[in-house]
Parts: C-alpha cells; sequence; structure tokens
C-alpha cells in the first residue's frame, strides 16, 4: 500500500517545494499546476508554449505538498482560495493558489505574479499611434474594461496604464484579490475575506474614498458591475473582465448590468488583447514568400487596404516591408519562438453603442466593426512584418 510521506519527513515536503517553485521562476513561468492521482504527482508549469510537464512524482508527495500549501495560502475546507508571498535575495513573488477538486484527486493551480522583474510601461505594450488613442479617450471620465482569454496580459497592461495614469493631484484606488507590484500614487487594497474585506465592504468604502480613478481587477458579477456604474460619475473605472473576444466582453458586460444602457453610456474604450507565441529574434530571417503563400494570404486578408491602415495609423514605417522565418536556436531550444508578442483590438465608446444590446448579432457585429479603432487583424499584420509573428500564425488569426 502507498502511503503518504509522514510529517517527520516534512524537510523533505518544504524541499520539494522549494525547488518546484524556484525553478518556475527560474523558467519565466506564469502558473504552476499541481494534479494528484492515485499513482503519481504531476508537475506542470505554464510557458511559452502551453503548459508543459516539467515533473513526475510519486503519489506518496501529494498529501504533504498541498498541506504545505494549503497552510502557506490559508486554504480549508471552506476556503478553496488564497495567497503567498516568496522573498528571496534574487527574486519575489506573490502565488495565488485554488485547490480544484477532480475526479482523479485533489489539484492546486499556483498563479505566479513576480514583483521584482522590470514592469513595462506603456509604449513597451503598445505602440505609439495605440498609446495616444487609449490616453485620448480616457479623459476625464468613464470605463475602461481590459479584456482578453485568460493569460494574457490583461492585468500587465491595466498596470501599465495606472502607472502612465499616475499623477500626484490624483487619488488612485486600486481593489485586487492578489497582491500587484506597487505603483507610486496608487492606493492597492487587497480584497481579504478571511480579515472580513471582502468585496462587497470594499465596495461600499469607494464612495468615500474621494477617488479620481478606480481600478477593479474582476467584474464578472453584477454586484460588482453595479457598484462601479454608481461610483463612476465624475471618475475614471479602469476594469478586467476575462473573455475570449471583444464582442463576448461586450454581451457579457451588458447581460451582467443591471442598467445596460447606462453602462455603454459610461464606457470610453474596451481593449482585448490575446498573446501570441513571438518568433525567435536570434533565428529569424527575412523571406521571399511562395505563390501558394502569397495567394493564402491575398486570400484570407485584404493585404493592401490593411497595409495601407496600418501604415497611416502608424503601427509600421514605410519601407521595405518583408515576412520572416525562423530555422530554430539554443536561444529558442529549437523551437523557432521565444516569449509572447501581444495583440490589441481597441473598441471605442460612444452614442453608436447606445442601443447595441437590444441589436440583433448581425447588427451588433456591424456596430462594434464601425466603433473598432484598431482591429486584431492589423495589429497582427504590423507584428508579422515587424518579424514578430510568422504568414502561418497571421492566416490563422485572418
Amino acid at each position: 500500500m502507498k502511503t503518504a510521506i509522514s510529517d517527520h519527513n516534512q524537510p523533505i515536503i518544504a524541499r520539494s517545494l522549494t525547488k518546484i517553485l524556484g525553478y518556475a521562476l527560474q523558467l519565466q513561468a506564469s502558473a504552476i499546476h499541481l494534479q494528484s492521482t492515485a499513482n503519481k504527482l504531476e508537475v506542470r508549469y505554464r510557458l511559452d508554449n502551453g503548459l508543459q510537464t516539467v515533473l513526475v512524482l510519486s503519489a506518496a508527495y501529494g498529501p504533504g505538498l498541498f498541506k504545505k500549501i494549503s497552510n502557506l495560502a490559508g486554504l480549508t475546507p471552506e476556503i478553496h482560495e488564497g495567497q503567498f508571498k516568496i522573498h528571496r535575495p534574487s527574486y519575489n513573488a506573490v502565488l495565488r493558489a485554488l485547490w480544484v477538486p477532480t475526479a482523479e484527486g485533489p489539484k492546486i493551480v499556483l498563479e505566479i505574479e513576480r514583483q521584482n522583474k522590470v514592469q513595462p510601461e506603456l509604449t513597451e505594450l503598445l505602440p505609439t499611434a495605440l498609446e495616444k488613442t487609449v490616453l485620448t479617450a480616457l479623459r476625464p471620465s468613464g470605463l475602461l474594461v481590459i479584456t482578453g482569454p485568460t493569460n494574457s496580459g490583461k492585468m500587465t497592461l491595466a498596470q501599465a496604464i495606472l502607472r502612465r495614469l499616475a499623477k500626484p493631484n490624483l487619488n488612485i484606488v486600486s481593489l485586487s484579490e492578489m497582491a500587484q507590484a506597487p505603483i507610486a500614487g496608487v492606493n492597492q487594497s487587497i480584497i481579504d475575506p478571511r480579515r472580513g474585506y471582502d468585496w462587497p465592504q470594499a465596495l461600499h468604502s469607494l464612495g468615500r474614498q474621494d477617488a479620481d480613478l478606480i481600478f477593479l481587477s474582476r467584474c464578472d458579477r453584477p454586484e460588482i458591475l453595479r457598484q462601479a456604474l454608481l461610483s463612476s460619475t465624475n471618475k475614471l473605472i479602469i476594469t478586467i473582465l476575462p473573455s475570449p473576444s471583444a464582442t463576448d466582453a461586450l454581451r457579457l458586460l451588458t447581460s451582467l448590468a443591471p442598467e445596460a444602457k447606462l453602462l455603454l453610456a459610461q464606457l470610453k474604450l474596451l481593449i482585448y488583447q490575446q498573446l501570441e507565441p513571438r518568433q525567435c529574434p536570434r533565428c529569424r530571417q527575412a523571406v521571399e514568400l511562395t505563390a501558394v503563400e502569397r495567394l493564402a494570404m491575398e486570400k484570407k486578408l485584404n493585404f493592401d487596404q490593411v497595409l495601407k491602415k496600418i501604415v497611416r495609423d502608424g503601427l509600421i514605417g514605410e519601407v521595405e516591408h518583408n515576412f520572416y522565418k525562423t530555422t530554430g536556436c539554443a536561444n529558442c531550444q529549437h523551437s523557432g519562438y521565444n516569449g509572447k508578442i501581444s495583440l490589441q483590438q481597441i473598441l471605442l465608446g460612444g452614442p453608436a453603442l447606445a442601443d447595441w444590446h437590444l441589436l440583433s448579432s448581425s447588427e451588433q457585429n456591424k456596430v462594434i466593426k464601425k466603433q473598432t479603432a484598431h482591429g486584431l487583424l492589423e495589429s497582427a499584420l504590423a507584428q508579422t512584418l515587424l518579424g514578430n509573428l510568422s504568414l502561418e500564425q497571421l492566416l490563422k488569426l485572418a
């Protein structure tokens, strides 16, 4: 019979957890998945190319590791979410833990937020033209929604916008379930139900904080969104909403809002973002497209028209435009890809959206197309001509 490692072997558990966490940070993993079954404990990291199995341990390690993580994060049979911090000379990180019961056995997912890495500025995340569009649309008040799938850099983008907007004469309040890297001029409050500070209490206090700008790390609950709307008079609200597309995000928002028309009236900007594997800059080479590849590109997208728009918008210069392919090298572990590149769709609010929630799906799509200041395809083509995306990636997105 297989038995769990007993309590007197806790140093083994502590050392094992330290190695698992340390290796994840070394590889720049964004999350750790620990899946326990009757026969094994599988450890997977979320890396640039998706989830990768990095370690398979005896099932005997499961109970000890899960108990250690639960103690660190404050997890109990009633509380399945928590967080803890790691302090080391070489790095600091906050790990958000989620306990998930599955048919095969318990699972813990640890989302990693590094706090010592250099935080990217808005100019590094958005081309200058898009940055100008975003900052212009956000004056002086209203609602900005940042949306996209899981692990698409929504929080990173939100934090960069907050750093760009923070000024000594503004009172900025941030409500989040996970500690973020400190930002000068931003008052960060951490939602922690165990300490009696939950979302209802935090939202109730907004009206008394005399805030100029409010950041909410989530708005996927009707009560959170409603309080945000009620608090947004003469204020700027920035919030995050996980969604697979800009259209889905808008539909979800209007379905959650008790007063959909009020939400649409206050919506200034919706930014959809997704991440794609970036071609390795060390082994990419400019190539001539074959006749078959050029035909496929012309068939999937109106190349000349989209190219003129991204040049006009300043996303790329009026220079010779090349396509690139990678050969694989030691820098990218011969995969051809290294890191991620972000793509955005920027949807402007305005009177055209006033009755959007009452329209048919086809009419909704027409309005979204009209209100889109910058499309995902335009972003993808610009990154392709800059060498960050391959033609194959571009065609999949078209």
